[in-house]
């Protein structure tokens, strides 16, 4: 290898070495983007987690209501079907 070809292959050498480079810091850079994009994440994870088991307690604590006004509206539609057969047995007598 004469002593031109041996400069041309620094050359070469040197510009690869400096692609290299910058393509370390572009990945760098990356992967702070990345680390930010992950932190917003978690912290958005953990508001929907927070307001899930709030509206979680919502929904139970409604529930309860509505089960409870069910039983009351079961108790007097059975106390209203007793006296609709009870008037109905002193019609017939």
């Amino acid at each position: 290898m004469n002593i031109t070809q041996a400069r041309e292959k620094t050359i070469d050498l040197q510009s690869g070495f400096t692609d290299l480079q910058k393509e370390a810091l572009e990945i760098e850079s990356q992967i702070g983007e990345i680390g930010q994009y992950k932190h917003q994440i978690e912290a958005e994870l953990e508001e929907s987690k927070r307001r899930e088991k709030e509206l979680e307690e919502q929904i139970s604590a409604r529930q309860e209501t509505l089960d409870a006004q069910t039983g009351q509206e079961n108790d007097r539609n059975r106390a209203l079907e007793s006296i609709v057969w009870n008037m109905q047995m002193w019609s017939e007598v």
